[in-house]
């Protein structure tokens, strides 16, 4: 007896990524919104979704709270439009954090690797995001943004940054202009300034990963 065998082998999904963006606070909410219009324009990725930034509201939330937040965001990208069942997604959770809490505390609020490893265990890609020493030193590099801002010329700041962190800085630059710099608080109109491409492409080492996992969606 002659047995026909089916050579049709199933056919294998097509692999698409999806990326998730952990920030620190309403302010880094601001920049990468804006930086991921750019990105999109610049990269235009055809099987790579990347989704809106979410506030964690601290870095110490990272510890406990990052599984939590993909989990529920990886939730509502399956209930959206951009869904596709037809593909198989791959999810990478990229932690855009300062990096002064590391430097200049002797107990930092969260183990990085600890973190990692449990974005791992949810069968999640983990990456970092590392701004030295915060982000607010990143926006001290465009000068002509944060004068634009202020409705100042630049060269009524240039001898004035001062201050022991970014965060105080950009404080005691607003100060003489009736604004005041928080830490963790949304800066209303300074984003909107700032020349996120600029700052972006002066830090090419540290969005590495984001840049790589972009370049291979094209």
């Amino acid at each position: 007896m002659m047995v026909v065998m089916n050579n049709m082998a199933k056919k294998k999904k097509a692999t698409a990524d999806v990326v998730i963006l952990l920030v620190e606070g309403a302010t880094e909410v601001e920049f990468y919104k804006k930086l991921l219009i750019s990105l999109n324009r610049k990269y235009a990725p055809e099987s790579c979704v990347i989704r809106q930034p979410i506030d964690m509201k601290g870095i110490g939330n990272f510890k406990n709270g990052a599984v939590r937040q993909f989990n529920i965001d990886a939730t509502n990208f399956k209930k959206s439009k951009r869904y596709n069942q037809e593909l198989d997604y791959v999810y990478h959770v990229f932690m855009c954090i300062d990096t002064d809490v590391f430097e200049f505390q002797s107990n930092p609020p969260i183990n990085k690797e600890k973190v990692k490893e449990s974005i791992n265990k949810a069968n999640v890609i983990p990456h970092f995001i590392e701004a030295c020493h915060s982000i607010e030193d990143w926006f001290l590099e465009d000068l002509d943004g944060i004068a634009d801002f202020l409705k100042t010329n630049k060269t009524n700041l240039s001898t004035k940054v001062k201050g022991k962190n970014g965060a105080d800085k950009l404080d005691n630059l607003f100060r003489p202009f009736n604004k005041r710099y928080t830490k963790g608080v949304k800066c209303e109109g300074l984003v909107d300034k700032l020349d996120v491409v600029k700052i972006f492409n002066n830090h090419q080492n540290e969005f590495s990963e984001l840049i790589s996992l972009l370049n291979t969606n094209l």
